[in-house]
């Protein structure tokens, strides 16, 4: 079992959180979050973000305030936050109990309209020009990143868990890193996760965990790299042809798939780039195709969680979901993890179901 599985469930049964995988977590730890800030008087709303020792904060993991783990020095004084770039998709409700700051990815049609991912444009507007006209996605601006920051740092933060897309799809992870030392006063990491949408976030609601458990900053930091190359995503799309526009497969995989209606399953290698792991003729044969490969990801004697995902695919990602102790057999905790950002979309098209699988 991993460190950072034995730490949070050492956190829940010190605050008598009934002891189960930490892949439940997932399911049930929004839930779980506010029953346990119920019974301890702390507020129900977004947490401060205060570290070990904190009322205010985390659990406080059973450990005296001011002490770490590995007996390095932890003070309650942290202010964590968490900031990240809107393909992300963090689920709102972890964007509504813990401090998350938002950057979002830049959207610009050829008539030289400019959007923001998710403030003002919203996947069903951009599915209502598609396929004529589909626009580019580019890295959250340096202003959009600064005002992320500066917002965390006026509200008290002291600490900034970044977290970004792949820097091997999008240049978000070096804006992050390079607005952050426009903030001497806050000490930034950026953990590169080197995935797209909820398997970025999957890292992202895990360091929020990590903080409502009481660890510290670097534990939060060090834990969320070390998940990354436990964290995949498979991807299944009903065309390819927003993902040969995009430059994301090649015209001989374009004009195969279209013409036999082999639809091949996406992924990130372990340069973050966007990768054809598997390739089934049909949509159904795609979909439990999806599924093997994440099963196959799966890290032996982990815990597993697996997010579903959809694009436009609300009904199918339903039908997955009701089957899920079925598809997913091991004891995985399976959730509905809502659909993907708009600037996502650009890429993939409408009818995209992800499978999103992480380790711990």
């Amino acid at each position: 079992m991993s460190h950072l599985a034995d730490r949070l469930r050492a956190a829940r049964e010190a605050n008598h959180i009934p002891t189960s995988s930490l892949a439940r977590r997932v399911a049930h730890s929004i839930e779980e979050i506010r029953a346990n800030r119920q019974r301890t008087g702390r507020p129900l709303g977004r947490i401060e973000g205060l570290s070990v020792g904190s009322h205010s904060g985390g659990f406080n993991a059973g450990r005296p305030s001011g002490s770490a783990e590995d007996g390095t020095a932890s003070t309650s004084d942290e202010r964590i936050a968490f900031v990240v770039d809107s393909c992300c998709d963090v689920p709102e409700s972890y964007r509504e109990l813990f401090p998350f700051f938002v950057a979002p990815m830049t959207v610009t049609y050829d008539d030289g309209s400019t959007y923001l991912d998710g403030i003002n444009i919203t996947a069903d507007e951009m599915y209502a020009r598609f396929p004529d006209d589909i626009p580019h996605t580019s890295a959250p601006t340096p202003a959009s990143v600064h005002d992320a920051f500066a917002q965390a740092a006026q509200e008290g933060y002291t600490h900034i868990v970044g977290v970004t897309i792949s820097s091997g799809l999008s240049a978000s992870c070096m804006v992050f890193e390079q607005v952050a030392c426009e903030f001497p006063q806050l000490k930034v990491e950026v953990v590169d996760s080197l995935n797209i949408g909820a398997g970025a976030g999957m890292i992202a609601m895990l360091a929020a965990e990590m903080l409502e458990a009481g660890c510290s900053f670097d534990e939060i930091v060090r834990e969320a790299r070390a998940v990354v190359p436990r964290t995949h995503v498979f991807f299944v799309v009903d065309s390819l042809e927003y993902l040969y526009r995009g430059g994301r497969v090649g015209a001989a995989v374009y004009r195969l798939g279209s013409t036999l209606n082999i639809r091949p399953i996406i992924t990130c290698d372990e340069t973050g780039r966007y990768v054809v792991c598997g390739k089934v003729r049909g949509r159904k044969k795609s979909l439990a195709k999806a599924v093997s490969l994440a099963r196959a990801s799966e890290v032996p004697g982990s815990d597993v969680r697996v997010l579903i995902v959809d694009a436009q695919a609300e009904d199918e990602k339903h039908e997955m979901l009701a089957k899920a102790a079925t598809l997913f057999p091991n004891g995985e905790t399976v959730s509905d993890g809502g659909h993907i950002s708009p600037a996502l979309t650009v890429h993939t098209g409408p009818g995209l179901i992800g499978v999103l699988v992480q380790s711990v």
